[in-house]
């Protein structure tokens, strides 16, 4: 019997999934909402549809992000053998009782990882399945989970219906994966931009050797994400990876941090301490904002890179480890070095592999997907209950530039769920720079000399326009380049090209 709780549940995504709009994400939240309720690893809803063989296909992880379909031949081939059975027993399936009779049977002949199969009828007839998974071979499905999706399933067929007569010349359009098909264990990391993609395929190319790697991005934009997909996707990925922020300690206390230290090596030192380089061998250490270090801690850095080897504060021992090394940095290294604040020879070690993250501006197109990641798994985990965004707020949160990258639209979207009073965030719910930001263009009334060509016209009002917004930028942040950069939503390397070619100085 269906428990009060979970009844309401359902009642709550439908009333969600009767509201949206779009229909794709009409069937993300239904399957979002059957993997939560199971506390299954993944989900899959597969229908025929035209022809014999034509199947349309959406896959979900519990980490609410979409799966490519090339990873899920054992989905269809239960698929084409139920299908195959109810051609031969027409009244096979008629309840579902029936048929979850043979889930035993399914198991055995496909795998024995545990997973629910629901069927999706249209007059008695399959056209569909529901499929819950779990990795575990022994987890086991709860009876009362099992009787709520029966029920949801009823709903979530005459969706899918709705769905095809409304799409009837090629629904399976609706259903791209949003996402490229690539090797690896990628899980925490969403989007599709090709930037983002090609960023990926270097990490599938380069995790499973030892070569140190360098990312650079902007702040917010992942590099500790990146870092840990390097990891994980690597042969190091059994031990823990050790991960440390060069800019949040004083050079003295970084150094000990680095290497450890022997009793007596300094006040306070009571007792030997292990440092990260010596916890990380083995493994993986992640040094973020390496460009913070001071000249003598990348000097210690060049020599473990070099032979491996280090001597903890207060001892002249010299031990060795097997560390990988993933570096990265919100400023440009090679700038840093023409500069002279930055060793050449540790950037060259560091710049083997160099992985460039774009900012979120650049990724509009991840926006939304990024937003809905966010904001279901901030209702989920606190059992908030489903909601959408209205389409004017989702026209705000693409339009803005985000300084803050990925981490400032993840805190927006958290912000906005917590302020929403019903099952729809609106404009009102989000914060005031969203609501009233404006991209910046050049005044109409700004004089045009018509007797330049078309080209000429539009590149001396461009210039003029990014000359000005330059310099009321540099204004703003009282002169100061990287605060600028900032509040101008740029990278700092970009920025000092724009001011070095317009010859402003701050």
């Amino acid at each position: 019997m269906i428990q009060s709780s979970d009844f309401h549940k359902i009642i709550e995504v439908g009333r969600l999934i009767m509201k949206e709009e779009d229909s794709t994400r009409k069937l993300i939240i239904a399957l979002d909402f059957a993997i939560n309720i199971s506390e299954a690893e993944k989900g899959l809803i597969i229908f025929c549809h035209g022809k014999e063989d034509q199947y349309c296909v959406l896959s979900r992880n519990n980490k609410m992000q979409n799966q490519a379909n090339s990873e899920h031949d054992e989905e269809r081939n239960i698929f084409r053998f139920l299908l195959s059975r109810e051609e031969r027993f027409p009244d096979y399936y008629n309840t579902r009782e029936k048929f979850l009779e043979y889930q035993e049977e399914l198991q055995k002949k496909h795998r024995t990882i545990p997973f629910l199969v629901f069927p999706l009828y249209k007059k008695n007839k399959l056209f569909g399945i529901l499929h819950l998974s779990h990795k575990k071979r022994f987890r086991i499905f709860r009876e009362d989970v099992i009787s709520t999706l029966q029920n949801f399933t009823d709903f979530l067929s005459l969706q899918i219906l709705t769905l095809i007569d409304a799409n009837q010349s090629a629904p399976q359009e609706e259903f791209k994966e949003k996402s490229v098909s690539i090797n690896g264990d990628f899980d925490s990391i969403i989007g599709s931009h090709p930037k983002l993609l090609d960023v990926l395929k270097v990490v599938t190319q380069v995790a499973e050797t030892n070569v140190p790697v360098l990312i650079e991005g902007e702040t917010g934009t992942g590099k500790e994400l990146i870092a840990r997909a390097i990891h994980k996707n690597s042969q190091r990925r059994h031990q823990k990876m050790v991960s440390l922020n060069c800019g949040a300690f004083p050079e003295n206390l970084l150094e000990s941090e680095f290497f450890g230290y022997k009793r007596g090596a300094f006040t306070g030192a009571v007792r030997d301490h292990k440092g990260k380089f010596e916890v990380a061998d083995g493994s993986t250490i992640f040094l973020d904002e390496v460009d913070e270090m001071s000249p003598m801690l990348q000097v210690k850095l060049l020599r473990i890179l070099q032979w491996g080897e280090f001597s903890p504060l207060g001892s002249d021992e010299v031990r060795a480890v097997d560390v990988r090394i993933v570096a990265a940095s919100k400023s440009d290294l090679k700038r840093l070095v023409d500069e002279g604040s930055f060793r050449d020879d540790l950037y060259y070690r560091l710049n083997l592999i160099k992985l460039e993250l774009p900012p979120l501006r650049e990724r509009k197109e991840d926006i939304l997907q990024l937003a809905y990641h966010f904001l279901n798994r901030k209702t989920l985990n606190e059992s908030n209950g489903y909601k959408r965004i209205s389409p004017e707020a989702q026209t705000a949160i693409q339009s803005y530039n985000y300084p803050g990258n990925v981490r400032e639209l993840e805190n927006i979207i958290k912000r906005a769920a917590i302020l929403c009073k019903d099952d729809t965030i609106k404009l009102s719910d989000l914060p005031e720079e969203l609501r009233t930001y404006k991209a910046v263009f050049p005044s109409p009334s700004q004089e045009i000399d018509f007797q330049d060509s078309f080209k000429e016209a539009k590149r001396k009002i461009v210039e003029n326009f990014e000359k000005t917004y330059l310099q009321n930028m540099l204004e703003k942040s009282a002169g100061v380049i990287a605060q600028a950069a900032k509040r101008a939503g740029m990278h700092e390397k970009n920025f000092r090209q724009k001011l070095k070619y317009y010859q402003i100085r701050p």
